[in-house]
C-alpha cells in the first residue's frame, strides 16, 4: 500500500509548512533485504504545501502535475481550487496566466515617437504618470485602430500596452471623461504646442517662424456638436457647422496651432485674432493665408491687397502678409469678365505649360476688386475642360444642343477654368505650383477627419469636445510624421499598421514580455522604420528608458 514519505519539513511559528519535499512510496517484498522488505518510490510529489497530521493527504507542487492534492488512502489525485480552505492566504500559488497580445504595431509606434521626440513632448505636458499613461493609450488607439470602430478599452485589452500600464483600469478608457476634460482645458493645448514647437526648433530653427492659415469644416455627420452654429451655403441651403482653422508651418505643412470657429465665418477679425494669439503665446509668425473661395469677402480683399500695409518681422525687415485664394464666382468678383477677356488666348501656345500630366493655359493680370489692386491668375486646365464637356454632352445631349454658341463655348471650358487671387508677384506657373503645394494640407485634413468622425462626440459637453479635438490633432501630427517616413520607403502607413499587427507577444507571470518570432513582412517593415524587433522586453527598464515612467 502506498504512503507519503516526507523529507526535511520545516515549519514557521504558526505551524505552517514553509519547506520540505515528499514522495509516494510503497513497501515491496525483497528476500535480499533484512526483514525481506524494501521501499520503492512510485512518484515524486515535489514541494509540500500542506500535509495533514497523519500524513495521509496533502497538497503538493508537483514537478509533473503542478499544484495537486494527493490522498494515500485512496491512492488518488485531485485538482486544487483557489478557494480551497487549506490554501487560505496563498495567492502566490495561483500566478496570473500568460497573456498573448498584439505588440507589433504599438511597439513600433512607441519607438517612432521616442525617436521623433513626441514621447518627450507628451511627458513634459503631462507630469502626472496616470495622465500621461491615459494620453498614450488614447493617442495610440486613435492612430492604430486604422479606420475600425474598436473602442479604446477593447484596443488596450488586445495590445501589449496592457502589460505596461497595469495599474490603469482598462474599462475606464471606454468613456474617459476625466482624460478629455483635461485635454479640453486651454492650458493643455497651449502647453502642448509650446513644448512641441520648442522640440521642433531644435532641428528646424525656423519652424513656425513663417506660417500660413488654412481651414476646413468638421464632418457634418457629427450631430449636435456643441460648437456648431447655423450657417448658410447659398440662397436655399443652411446647416449647422464648425470650422477648424489651422496654423501650419510653411515648410513642413505641420500644425503649430488651431482654433474652432462656430459656423463658417472666417472674417478679418478672426484672422487677426489668430495672428495675435500665436505670435504672443507661441512666437509663431503668420505670414500668409490660404482661403477657400467661399470665404473670400470684400473686407478680406480690403485688408490683403497689393497696397496693404507692410509689417515688420523679428529682424526689423518689412514684409507684406500674403494671401492666396481661389476666386469665387459671385457678385463683386470679375469671374466671368476675366473669362471673356482671356477666352481668345486659350489656344495660344505662348501661355501654355505642363504640370503633373495636365496642360494648362496661364496668364496674370492686375485687376481692381472692390477698388483694391490684386493680381489675378487666370487658368484653364485643358484636360479637365475636355473631360468635362465630353461628360456633359454624353449626359445631357438635348440640353447641350439647345444652347447658344456663346453658352456652348462657356460649358466647353468651365470645367477647367479657375482664377487665383494673390497680392504677390509671380509667374502663372509658379503661382499654380504654390497653390497646389498648399493643397497638400488637404491630405492632413482628411487624416484628421478620419480620426474625428468615428466618435459620437456630439453628446459630450464643450470641454470634452475640445479635448477630443486636441487628442485627434496630436494623433494626426504623429501619424503624418510616420506616414511621411514610411512613404519615403515606398510603403503605405495603413499597410504598416495592419501588417505589423501580426507580431504577437506573451506576458510572463513575472511581468516581463517574450516576443514571438516575426514573419518576413514584419521584419521588413520594422527595418524600413529603423527599429529592431526585440526578442523580449523587461518592463521596468522599458518603462523608465523609453516611456519615461519609473515603477517600483
Amino acid at each position: 500500500m502506498p504512503y507519503i514519505k516526507k523529507q526535511n519539513i520545516r515549519y514557521d511559528k504558526n505551524k505552517n509548512i514553509i519547506s520540505g519535499t515528499a514522495a509516494i512510496v510503497e513497501s515491496v517484498y525483497d528476500p535480499s533485504k533484512v526483514g525481506h522488505n524494501s521501499k520503492r518510490t512510485i512518484e515524486t510529489l515535489g514541494k509540500v504545501i500542506c500535509l495533514d497530521q497523519d500524513c495521509k493527504e496533502g497538497i503538493f507542487l508537483s514537478p509533473t502535475r503542478g499544484l495537486v492534492s494527493y490522498n494515500s488512502v485512496t491512492d488518488s489525485f485531485s485538482s486544487v481550487s483557489r478557494d480551497d480552505p487549506r490554501l487560505y492566504g496563498r495567492n502566490d500559488l495561483f500566478p496570473d496566466p500568460e497573456i498573448h497580445t498584439i505588440i507589433g504595431d504599438s511597439y513600433l509606434l512607441l519607438k517612432f515617437m521616442e525617436t521623433t521626440g513626441m514621447l518627450g513632448v507628451l511627458r513634459t505636458v503631462f507630469q502626472k504618470d496616470k495622465e500621461y499613461e491615459r494620453c498614450l493609450c488614447h493617442v495610440l488607439h486613435t492612430i492604430l485602430k486604422n479606420g475600425s470602430r474598436k473602442s479604446c478599452d477593447d484596443f488596450m485589452e488586445q495590445s501589449f500596452l496592457s502589460c505596461l500600464f497595469t495599474d490603469l483600469p482598462i474599462r475606464s478608457l471606454e468613456s474617459d471623461t476625466q482624460y478629455f476634460t483635461l485635454m479640453g482645458k486651454d492650458h493643455t493645448r497651449v502647453e502642448f504646442f509650446r513644448t512641441y514647437i520648442e522640440m521642433m526648433r531644435k532641428n528646424h530653427n525656423n519652424f513656425g517662424k513663417a506660417s500660413y492659415v488654412d481651414s476646413t469644416p468638421l464632418p457634418n455627420d457629427i450631430q449636435n456638436l456643441v460648437t456648431n452654429a447655423l450657417c448658410s451655403h447659398g440662397l436655399t441651403q443652411t446647416s449647422n457647422q464648425t470650422r477648424l482653422v489651422m496654423v501650419l508651418d510653411e515648410e513642413t505643412d505641420i500644425p503649430v496651432w488651431y482654433s474652432l470657429i462656430p459656423g463658417n465665418v472666417l472674417d478679418v477679425q478672426t484672422l487677426e485674432s489668430i495672428h495675435s494669439d500665436v505670435l504672443e503665446t507661441l512666437d509663431v509668425q503668420i505670414t500668409s493665408y490660404v482661403l477657400d473661395a467661399g470665404y473670400l469677402t470684400k473686407k478680406i480683399i480690403q485688408r490683403f491687397n497689393l497696397d496693404s500695409e507692410l509689417k515688420e518681422d523679428e529682424n526689423g525687415e518689412l514684409y507684406r502678409e500674403k494671401i492666396l485664394a481661389k476666386m469665387p464666382a459671385k457678385k463683386g468678383f470679375p469671374y466671368r469678365e476675366l473669362y471673356d477677356d482671356f477666352r481668345p488666348y486659350f489656344s495660344s501656345v505662348q501661355h501654355q505649360f505642363d504640370r503633373e500630366g495636365h496642360t494648362y493655359f496661364g496668364a496674370v493680370q492686375e485687376t481692381l476688386i472692390f477698388g483694391c489692386r490684386m493680381n489675378a491668375y487666370i487658368y484653364l486646365d485643358l484636360d479637365n475642360a475636355l473631360n468635362g464637356i465630353r461628360e456633359y454632352r454624353n449626359k445631357y445631349p438635348e440640353e447641350y444642343e439647345s444652347l447658344t454658341l456663346k453658352e456652348k463655348d462657356w460649358v466647353t471650358y468651365r470645367s477647367g477654368y479657375f482664377v487665383l487671387l494673390s497680392n504677390q508677384e509671380a509667374s502663372a506657373q509658379d503661382m499654380l505650383d504654390s497653390y497646389f503645394g498648399r493643397t497638400a494640407i488637404e491630405t492632413y485634413f482628411k487624416t484628421l477627419k478620419d480620426f474625428t468622425d468615428l466618435l459620437p462626440i456630439g453628446k459630450w459637453n464643450r470641454e470634452t469636445v475640445y479635448g477630443k479635438i486636441l487628442n485627434d490633432i496630436i494623433s494626426s501630427i504623429i501619424f503624418t510624421k510616420m506616414r511621411k517616413e514610411i512613404n519615403s520607403k515606398g510603403k503605405a502607413a495603413t499597410k504598416l499598421i495592419s501588417k505589423t499587427q501580426a507580431l504577437m507577444c506573451t506576458r510572463r507571470p513575472n511581468g516581463d514580455i517574450r516576443v514571438d518570432e516575426p514573419n518576413k513582412q514584419v521584419r521588413e517593415l520594422y527595418a524600413k522604420m529603423n527599429v529592431e524587433v526585440p526578442p523580449n522586453i523587461k518592463v521596468k527598464p522599458f518603462m523608465k528608458n523609453v516611456i519615461g515612467i519609473s515603477i517600483s
